[in-house]
């Protein structure tokens, strides 16, 4: 068995997409050892296997099945998901809410306004950040 060490940080400048792709690697390389990282296909939690199961059972809620009903956690393609992107969303969406709140003290609030802008913000945030596939 291959001793690869034990890596503290990731090298400086290295992109997050390229994190991702190494965690793909290490799925690999758990598989390659006899065992699987799964997401439990009832509640989510993730955890660790045989790959010579033919049965698994979640050891958080029990749930019992085969597993194809248990997604690896990490796979092939994961790093190309398009739920990661680089821009961080939730800090824009929360520059959104702050400007709005901070406009709500004005005299010249208008609820029906600052929602109508408040919406098209928030749809316009949505919209340049998901991938068009």
């Amino acid at each position: 068995m291959r001793q690869t060490g034990v890596l503290k940080a990731f090298p400086e400048g290295m992109s997050r997409k390229h994190k991702r792709q190494t965690q793909e690697c290490y799925q690999q390389e758990i598989q390659g050892a006899g065992f699987n990282l799964v997401d439990c296909g009832s509640c989510g939690s993730t955890f660790l296997h045989r790959t010579s199961h033919e049965e698994l059972e979640c050891p958080f809620c029990d749930c019992r099945s085969e597993p194809c009903d248990f997604p690896d956690h990490f796979h092939k393609g994961f790093s190309e998901s398009g739920e990661f992107d680089d821009v961080n969303i939730a800090d824009d969406f929360m520059e959104i809410m702050k400007d709005y709140m901070a406009r709500q003290d004005d005299d010249s609030f208008d609820v029906a306004v600052e929602i109508d802008n408040l919406y098209t913000d928030l749809s316009n945030l949505y919209y340049n950040n998901i991938k068009h596939q």
